[in-house]
């Protein structure tokens, strides 16, 4: 036991610029798994926003808490589409619009076609599909003239998070210090070869590493 790290010490000591590429390439990989770390958080986080969007919630802070978390770590964009929220209020725009008031849980998106199902990318669904199925249904609740349609704008149920090209997190600490030891190898090399070169062409043998 003792001669592995009487090896060790010997081997670290005294520091030699390949130390620094060993160090370099230790922390470059804690850094890629912290930020495949925070990638994976930011997804548990936005399943919390779609349960809460799904059950009508706790949505705006489940939102906020994505939002704090994205704008402090890396590798954490994403876009988020409040599908449930969208579809409540078109609900009861329609609803209001067919003049169902007897009807409390009468559904309209019940009955969309598979051709545009709804989902969780409901932001795709194409506008004369969804429109062409509400105006059939209004006609079929409302008669020949039922009160024109308000929907929502999806626009407006749809968040786009962009996260920082570097935080202080573990990720960023880790990368950050992998390439400063990284670049302090090279640039050793780099002045190591010029000075050799140096006393190259001066004739200085002495001064030859």
């Amino acid at each position: 036991m003792w001669n592995y790290f009487s090896s060790a010490i010997k081997w670290l000591w005294p520091p030699k610029t390949g130390h620094l590429f060993v160090i370099a390439l230790i922390l470059a990989l804690i850094g890629v798994l912290a930020l495949r770390g925070n990638n994976l958080r930011m997804v548990e986080l936005r399943e919390d926003v779609f349960a809460e969007d799904k059950k009508n919630g706790q949505i705006s802070e489940s939102l906020d808490v994505l939002r704090s978390y994205i704008y402090s770590h890396m590798n954490t964009s994403t876009e988020i589409e409040l599908k449930y929220s969208y579809e409540r209020q078109a609900q009861a725009a329609i609803t209001a619009a067919a003049n169902n008031g007897g009807q409390q849980n009468f559904n309209i998106f019940d009955g969309l076609p598979a051709s545009c199902s709804t989902s969780r990318d409901f932001s795709n669904i194409t506008e004369p599909c969804v429109r062409d199925y509400i105006n059939k249904r209004l006609q079929e609740l409302g008669g020949d003239n039922p009160r024109p349609v308000d929907l929502p704008d999806k626009r407006l149920f749809i968040y786009s998070f962009q996260a920082p090209l570097f935080s202080f997190d573990i990720a960023g600490i880790c990368l950050l210090l992998s390439a400063v030891m990284g670049v302090s190898g090279a640039t050793i090399i780099i002045i190591g070869f010029l000075r050799n070169e140096i006393a190259f062409y001066r004739g200085d043998i002495n001064g030859l590493e």
